[in-house]
């Protein structure tokens, strides 16, 4: 059985999500080859890391919004604003094909929080932050 809803009203940002990655690692316990994958099972893993504590260090700025209706969509790095709220971190803007790059500025002192806020700008109208 399945139940369908119809709504005339469309789904709005309800919230924007954005981390900073600087490192991501795959495992998996695939034992096989090419030639044995048909059919066979296995599990994969992807550890993402923040790990930003020396001058240069760098991540990148992901994004997700999530709808109103319970879909979620990645945001391109081209409709994110991203601002840092110290002058220790330097920011690269994103591209159609680059995320935005948040590095440690040179001479910067140590500083922990919540640094940076991303805001989803769709035809120049905030989406979501």
């Amino acid at each position: 059985t399945a139940v369908v809803e119809a709504s005339s009203a469309a789904p709005v940002a309800v919230n924007l999500t954005a981390v900073a990655v600087s490192s991501l690692a795959l495992s998996s316990d695939w034992q096989g080859t090419a030639s044995t994958a048909v059919g066979a099972s296995f599990t994969a893993a992807a550890t993402l890391a923040q790990q930003l504590e020396n001058e240069g260090d760098a991540a990148g700025v992901y994004a997700w919004a999530q709808f109103s209706d319970g879909t979620s969509r990645a945001v391109p790095a081209t409709e994110l604003a991203v601002t840092a709220s110290t002058s220790g971190l330097d920011l690269t803007a994103g591209t159609a094909t680059a995320p935005w790059i948040i590095a440690i500025a040179a001479g910067a002192g140590r500083e922990c929080g919540e640094l940076v806020t991303a805001t989803w700008r769709v035809c120049g109208r905030t989406g979501a932050e």
